[in-house]
Parts: structure tokens; C-alpha cells; sequence
């Protein structure tokens, strides 16, 4: 039996992956950039007060709105946050 159609599709997915996290700037999600939280969360006039306040030179979201215990903790709160903001239920 050809292992070559199995290739193709392992093939096929990973390139489909790569160009969803090129076209989609899916690192950037991992980040703690304010803009790339607004991109998501519906908060346009939190923002915008951030960004014309005192804030915008100290702090980002994530400095106040994350927990900062580990790194498995940080980055599954954000997850959590973010599936529960941005997700349809």
C-alpha cells in the first residue's frame, strides 16, 4: 500500500495551518498589544479612554485583567477570557 495519499493529506494540512496563522496574525493573539484585544472584545470606548488616558503609557490589559502567577496560568485564563468573549454560546 502507498503511504503517498497519507503524505499528501499530512502535507495538505500543515500548509492549510501555516497559511491560517500568516493570514490570520495568529501570533499576535499570544502577545499583550491593547490593539490586537480590542480586534476581538467588544470594547471600543474602553479603548479609546485607555488610549487618550494616563494609562496608555504604563499599562496594557493584560497588566490588570490577567493573572501573573505562571505562565500555564496566565496563558489559560487568557484562553478562557478569550473563548468566553469572543465565542458564540
Amino acid at each position: 500500500m502507498s503511504k503517498f495519499p497519507i503524505v499528501l493529506a499530512i502535507t495538505a494540512a500543515i500548509l492549510s495551518l501555516g497559511y491560517f496563522v500568516f493570514v490570520s496574525d495568529a501570533a499576535a493573539y499570544g502577545g499583550n498589544a491593547p490593539e490586537t484585544c480590542a480586534n476581538c472584545h467588544v470594547m471600543d470606548s474602553q479603548y479609546e479612554n485607555w488610549y487618550h488616558g494616563a494609562h496608555e503609557n504604563f499599562a496594557k490589559c493584560t497588566d490588570c485583567h490577567l493573572p501573573h502567577d505562571n505562565f500555564a496560568v496566565y496563558y489559560a485564563e487568557k484562553g478562557r477570557q478569550g473563548a468566553k468573549d469572543t465565542l458564540p454560546l
